[in-house]
């Protein structure tokens, strides 16, 4: 192979030179040619140092083969789409919990800002009510257009956030699976149960705030619980809705 020029850049000589660049031709198999030389040789050694394997004698007299390409005849013979990872589902689970645990604990322009930009929300669209009175029927339709302002922008607001705070999680996620570290259902698992205390600490603060500050029902006080309830269910759909945007979507 011809040396490198020195006015070109060696990343364009190497795909030249493996026929994997624009006009490039391959002059040799590399694959072989790696598979002839003494580094391939010591790579075997390495491994057979860092990774004992037992000689049976009359299985390599059989076979005419040694420990060292058992381990080449083996590594080759690794299937990349198979399902055997090298841990349980719940050690995936864990570990991947605990990372997007500390991600999300050390990302507050995504958390953080969440709560505090919803909560703003909340207040200023509740202040139009208060101190308001239910006289007419004018006043009622004025308080269920709130509920749907403050239920869009909420919800709207989580979906918009999610999808490029989880498409940068994409290529790291192919990596992984490829490589068998981690299956789809625990990344998918681990993400849902690390984003629900979030949305769970948004809705009571967006709610609390909106709902007394827009003079709704307090006596009895299940008509908040009940709210609550559908509020925060709305949120979890919007919330997955982006997932699933972030995944189905291609960029």
């Amino acid at each position: 192979v011809k040396r490198c020029p020195e006015n070109l850049n060696p990343a364009t000589w190497m795909l030249t030179v493996i026929g994997a660049g624009v006009g490039g031709v391959e002059e040799k198999d590399f694959a072989v040619e790696y598979r002839k030389s003494s580094m391939y040789v010591d790579t075997l050694k390495e491994l057979q140092l860092l990774m004992p394997i037992d000689s049976d004698p009359e299985t390599d007299a059989e076979t005419e083969t040694s420990p060292l390409q058992r381990v080449s005849r083996d590594a080759r013979g690794i299937d990349p789409k198979s399902e055997n990872y090298s841990t349980s589902f719940a050690t995936q689970l864990r570990f991947l919990m605990k990372r997007n645990h500390i991600e999300y604990w050390r990302t507050p322009t995504y958390g953080l800002l969440r709560w505090m930009m919803l909560t703003g929300m909340a207040i200023i669209i509740g202040l139009i009510f208060v101190n308001g009175t239910i006289t007419n029927s004018s006043d009622v339709q004025s308080r269920v257009s709130n509920i749907n302002i403050i239920v869009a922008v909420v919800g709207n607001y989580n979906v918009m956030t999610i999808i490029p705070f989880m498409f940068s999680h994409k290529a790291l996620f192919y990596r992984e699976r490829a490589s068998l570290t981690y299956s789809g259902y625990a990344y998918a698992i681990s993400c849902q149960l690390v984003e629900d205390p979030y949305i769970f600490v948004e809705v009571a603060l967006v709610v609390i705030c909106f709902y007394f500050l827009s003079g709704f029902v307090t006596d009895p006080i299940w008509p908040f619980f009940y709210y609550w309830v559908l509020f925060w269910v709305f949120i979890m759909l919007s919330t997955f809705v982006g997932f699933l945007f972030s995944v189905a979507l291609p960029t």
